[in-house]
């Protein structure tokens, strides 16, 4: 296995192995799926307009790989309509991850999933945490946290 070091997003030098599946050198993780030697972390929020689609996305970023390792979806403003709304976590444009949220949802309802290991997202990708529009007056909260290691340099 070829094995080399590579400066993350806060400039210290992470381990990395060449996967030839994906033809590109990986961060090497710990058993709990975390980044061995460092990363950059992020967090980001949004809330959807009422009775609108959300989005919470971190840009992608060339020559890096976002790890997203948690997503939450909160009701506010109104109660969700009588139709069931989906909550997505995309490589870019393409759904990876999803999650339903009940039909008349409450303000409060939440969804959290915590990734035992994190989603990793394609090098130079956005990873996009979207909702369905919710019904009229209700609000979505969209969070989503995780790291970014570069994959080149």
């Amino acid at each position: 296995m070829d094995k080399k070091m590579i400066q993350d997003g806060n400039g210290l030098l992470v381990p990395q192995y060449f996967n030839p599946d994906d033809d590109v050198f990986e961060v090497i993780q710990g058993k709990d799926g975390q980044p061995i030697g460092g990363a950059a972390e992020w967090v980001v929020s949004a809330d959807s307009a009422a009775n609108d689609v959300g989005l919470a996305a971190k840009a992608g970023v060339a020559g890096s790989r976002h790890y997203v390792t948690m997503i939450e979806a909160v009701v506010s403003g109104a109660a969700v309509g009588q139709t069931p709304i989906a909550i997505t976590l995309s490589d870019d444009v393409t759904v990876v991850f999803k999650r339903i949220l009940k039909a008349a949802a409450a303000i409060g309802d939440v969804i959290t999933v915590q990734f035992g290991k994190p989603i990793a997202i394609t090098v130079a990708k956005a990873a996009n945490l979207g909702s369905e529009a919710a019904g009229a007056g209700s609000i979505i909260t969209l969070n989503m946290a995780g790291y970014t290691v570069k994959t080149s340099v």
